[in-house]
């Protein structure tokens, strides 16, 4: 990587593209359930059991924020497959000390002081969607996000389903039915949306790929592209012989920094594209004119660590 100070070149030029923002990302990911059907023509014998509906469960979610909560099948249940989970209910967190007008203002019931304690403020079941989806689903546990949407702190309460064996299987030819679910896995910046509008970018994710898979991949592509990426270009001129080679030696993709105080900059640009021409009207100068594309947060180079078993056998590394 060379180091390019803008005092130096022939032109530098800076633009901020705000082609590339995008900060609502949105995936489809196709989830296939099959089931062994069995000589006397039922399936193999499940049963749909609730978990989670004592009341026990409740979560309480900061505003705007996330909480993981953990299901566990109950004993002896086998060959468990969790299918649904659903918020059972929820509330706005009770508040303490608020006046009467602020109580209702958050459509509360107000109850004053009583007895040196301070008021009170009750808020009803809340009617709008809080987003609950699985995460992890395990042999006996299973593990889903609930996700708090409004900017107050909020109490869930959530319930998950699931199948588990209750006989073994029927003896007799098996056949195989399939149902295939289409899933949709979804990653927002709220502070990108506020600042540039909503801008959706729609992936086309192959099948068989599991929702922690697709999710991944939509919070990565949110992570990169919710910020306006800086595009410039430079004149190098061949003035020379280190210059002319730095000219010719360039290609696409390759990473740079550059320096510019007048602009406060000192950032690192990736090739993108490049034109290099030779001046035929008298001087013979070479000249290249390259594209540039700021380097993101996330393509930044990252250092790891390998086990010197791996350089064995099977796992020498290809030159």
């Amino acid at each position: 990587m060379t180091i390019f100070n803008a005092s130096d070149l022939k032109t530098f030029a800076l633009e901020l593209s705000d082609r590339q923002i995008y900060n609502d990302i949105r995936t489809e990911t196709d989830i296939t359930d099959e089931t062994e059907i069995h000589g006397d023509g039922t399936p193999e014998a499940h049963q749909e059991v609730e978990i989670g509906k004592d009341w026990n469960r409740e979560v309480v979610v900061g505003a705007n924020g996330t909480e993981d909560v953990t299901f566990t099948a109950e004993a002896g249940h086998t060959d468990v497959t969790w299918v649904s989970t659903v918020i059972s209910r929820a509330y706005r967190s009770t508040e303490y000390g608020l006046s009467e007008a602020e109580c209702e203002a958050g459509d509360g019931t107000w109850y004053g002081p009583i007895g040196g304690n301070p008021s009170t403020c009750l808020f009803p079941y809340i009617s709008g969607t809080i987003s609950i989806k699985f995460t992890i689903r395990g042999e006996t546990t299973a593990t889903a996000r609930v996700t708090n949407p409004y900017n107050y702190e909020i109490r869930a309460t959530p319930t998950a389903t699931y199948r588990y064996l209750v006989q073994e299987a029927v003896a007799g030819p098996v056949t195989i039915e399939t149902e295939t679910r289409t899933l949709t896995v979804r990653a927002t910046d709220e502070t990108s949306i506020a600042k540039y509008g909503r801008r959706v970018m729609n992936l086309i994710w192959p099948m068989g790929q599991t929702e922690v898979q697709a999710q991944s991949l939509v919070d990565a592509y949110r992570d990169r592209y919710c910020e306006p990426v800086s595009l410039a270009s430079m004149t190098l001129e061949g003035s020379t012989d280190a210059r002319i080679t730095q000219i010719l030696g360039m290609d696409i993709d390759d990473k740079h920094q550059f320096i510019h105080p007048g602009l406060d900059m000192d950032e690192e640009f990736f090739v993108n594209n490049l034109n290099v021409t030779l001046n035929r009207e008298g001087t013979g100068i070479l000249t290249g004119t390259f594209g540039l594309e700021q380097v993101r947060a996330m393509e930044e180079a990252g250092l790891f660590t390998l086990d010197v078993s791996e350089l064995d056998g099977a796992h020498v590394l290809a030159s």
